[in-house]
């Protein structure tokens, strides 16, 4: 009887429980941005982009579900990145959560043939170990070493991947 009266009374106003995390991707890539709340549904969900409210589109499609919601941004680009945020509201208040930067990495495509090879005299003859060292902080694994009977040592870099 109490609760039929007074029905405002015993409505929570939204917050958020978990928040979304910053997102680094490859550019051309479908990112998610997830948040979850508590509170008294329904919820009205919005959520924007550098403060400016985003609209659903092909570029951003907006699911909300019981105490979650999830912003997927779908092909990211350059222009995609910034800072998003998830405001959510009931009949009794709000709540925004603003901690989630998007930033698209880009990968460089190479058109030509890369190629990296160098040798070493050190005057002595023959040598019996050689390094090879990347920036002086790793040991770099040939593909292929050749330690000539000479005092001379190569290495050949035929491949090279981005991690």
């Amino acid at each position: 009887m109490l609760r039929a009266s007074f029905p405002n009374l015993f409505l929570d106003p939204p917050s958020f429980v978990k928040l979304p995390q910053p997102v680094e991707e490859l550019k051309g890539k479908d990112v998610s941005l997830y948040c979850e709340m508590s509170g008294t549904a329904p919820f009205q969900v919005t959520w924007f982009k550098d403060r400016k409210p985003l609209m659903e589109s092909r570029k951003y499609k907006v699911v909300s579900e019981g105490n979650s919601a999830t912003l997927h941004v779908i092909g990211i680009e350059p222009s995609d990145a910034g800072e998003y945020e998830c405001k959510v509201s009931n009949s009794v208040g709000s709540d925004t959560c603003q901690t989630t930067a998007l930033n698209p990495l880009l990968c460089p495509g190479f058109k030509t043939r890369i190629t990296f090879s160098g040798t070493v005299t050190t005057g002595k003859s023959p040598l019996r170990t050689t390094r090879w060292l990347l920036k002086s902080l790793r040991q770099m694994q040939p593909q292929q070493a050749n330690t000539p009977a000479n005092s001379e040592t190569m290495l050949g870099v035929w491949s090279v991947s981005l991690t």
